[in-house]
């Protein structure tokens, strides 16, 4: 993927949780801005990774043996940590947007692991 189609990727994101902690107040947004930076980035290279593991498999040959993917186990780490870092901007929301924007985060989730077991 091109530098710029990242960039306009991960700002796409960045609109998105922006959007999603509207509620927040302004001074907390402000202490929260280089973790919404990170969440979005992670976000976009999450899904690269998935790209990069549906096309080449979680097993590559390595040395005459089977070993996991680089792939797979970047994209493990990184989704536990985005994982917490969702968790800590999700906390900053008073708590009926909190809960709205758990669900509709799990909604998505969902729909994503269904697509990719239904292309598997």
């Amino acid at each position: 993927m091109a530098i710029n189609d990242k960039q306009d990727k991960i700002q796409t994101e960045y609109s998105k949780l922006r959007k999603t902690l509207k509620n927040v107040p302004s001074e907390k947004i402000q202490m929260a801005e280089e973790l919404i930076g990170n969440a979005a980035f992670m976000a976009v290279t999450l899904r690269d990774l998935q790209e990069t593991i549906e096309e080449t498999g979680p097993i590559v040959e390595y040395n005459h043996g089977k070993v996991e993917s680089p792939a797979i186990k970047s994209y493990n780490t990184m989704i536990n940590r985005y994982s917490g870092v969702m968790s800590q901007l999700l906390n900053l929301l008073p708590k009926d947007d909190s809960e709205k924007a758990v669900e509709t985060a799990n909604q998505k989730k969902l729909k994503q692991f269904i697509k990719i077991a239904a292309v598997k």
